[in-house]
């Protein structure tokens, strides 16, 4: 077995390879730097996500949400627009009329859903603050 120079770690199974003090060293105080720094920002941001509840507006709900118009959903639900595209125009037109009016249906259900979902965070983060101001009178 090859004894290992100064400054150099062997293997303990008697491996030619040899680990240079130095590169270890640097490894290891890299590990003890990094590794806690690392953990700690984890946490950081695990408790800032669960535990801060940014207090929104009225006025900041109203900025995010999407502009829906009742009076086009009622138009393109319309039986008598149906009717008259189909009566008016030809059946390849009628057909991609009907796919435009489909795409822009799904795309008033998104809106619908992405208000309800901004809704719902903002209520549920007035809860929490009419709870805690509740809690701690009690």
């Amino acid at each position: 077995m090859a004894h290992a120079h100064l400054g150099e770690i062997s293997c303990p199974h008697g491996s030619a390879k040899t680990i240079p003090v130095r590169r270890l060293a640097t490894f290891i105080l890299r590990l003890a730097l990094w590794l806690p720094l690392g953990m700690a920002v984890f946490i950081l941001s695990v408790a800032r996500a669960t535990i801060y509840r940014p207090h929104y507006r009225l006025g900041d709900v109203i900025r995010c949400v999407r502009k829906l118009e009742i009076t086009d959903l009622s138009t393109l639900f319309d039986p008598a627009e149906e009717w008259a595209l189909r009566t008016l125009t030809s059946e390849r037109d009628f057909r991609a009329a009907q796919r435009e009016r489909l795409h822009l249906a799904l795309e008033y259900v998104r809106r619908v859903g992405h208000n309800a979902e901004i809704i719902q965070a903002w209520a549920g983060a007035l809860y929490e603050v009419i709870r805690s101001a509740l809690g701690h009178r009690q």
